[in-house]
């Protein structure tokens, strides 16, 4: 899977999630979420790059010009979900 499809994934679970939000600081979270994983400068990322804009956030810093509620909470569940995704596509395939 690229690092567009994860990321594609993703925003479509926040933009499902931001749906269900009332006017609270955990939709402006959200929201900060979404636009800062749809930020053209993310597009066609590879998996390295990727890696690295995960330690930025989770260093607190945004990797784009766009500023985050909770940088380092974002780093975070990027980070798991990466970890995830990487070990399902490395384990075999169970039938």
């Amino acid at each position: 899977m690229s690092v567009d499809s994860f990321l594609d994934g993703i925003v479509r679970e926040l933009s499902h999630r931001l749906s269900q939000l009332g006017d609270t600081g955990a939709r402006r979270a959200v929201e900060d979420e979404i636009a800062l994983l749809t930020d053209y400068h993310l597009a066609g990322m590879d998996g390295d790059g990727f890696e690295r804009c995960i330690a930025m956030l989770r260093a607190g810093r945004s990797p784009v010009r766009l500023a985050a509620t909770s940088p380092q909470a974002i780093g975070d569940e990027l980070s798991a979900r990466w970890r995830l995704r990487a070990h399902a596509e490395l384990s075999p395939a169970r039938n």
